[in-house]
């Protein structure tokens, strides 16, 4: 099957899903949309008590990214009220603004997104996180 017809399967199938699909030309791009997802949503409200004082910046939570890629999204990131955190999830249990993961693959007959797991860090911002985005 052509690209094409697989990009349009996979986003078909994640929209049934319920998934949010946006294209964007590079992973600068992306750092950029989830950033503006961070800024325009409300502030997490946590249900239970937790290490985040009221007023506290958002929180954008990393994990997986290497050296460069990190640098480009802190330097993304400068003068704005948002906290990036690549690690110390479990700190942050319910009260994690946007998380921002990279994808190995795309299963599109089903739209499904692989993550390598081995890090929980990984597998705790898909899971606790109010947003999740994957590039």
């Amino acid at each position: 099957m052509p690209n094409a017809d697989l990009i349009k399967l996979m986003t078909e199938k994640m929209q049934a899903a319920s998934a949010k699909v946006v294209e964007v030309k590079d992973l600068g791009a992306a750092y950029d949309y989830a950033i503006g997802v961070c800024e325009s949503k409300e502030p997490y409200k946590p249900q239970v008590e937790e290490n985040r004082p009221a007023g506290s910046p958002k929180i954008f939570m990393a994990p997986g990214l290497d050296a460069k890629e990190r640098k480009d999204l802190e330097k993304r990131l400068k003068g704005k009220d948002i906290a990036l955190l690549n690690e110390g999830m479990r700190e942050h249990l319910g009260g994690i603004d946007v998380a921002l993961t990279l994808g190995q693959y795309g299963i599109a007959a089903t739209g499904t997104c692989v993550l390598e797991s081995s890090s929980e860090e990984l597998r705790l911002a898909t899971m606790i996180a109010e947003v999740h985005v994957m590039v």
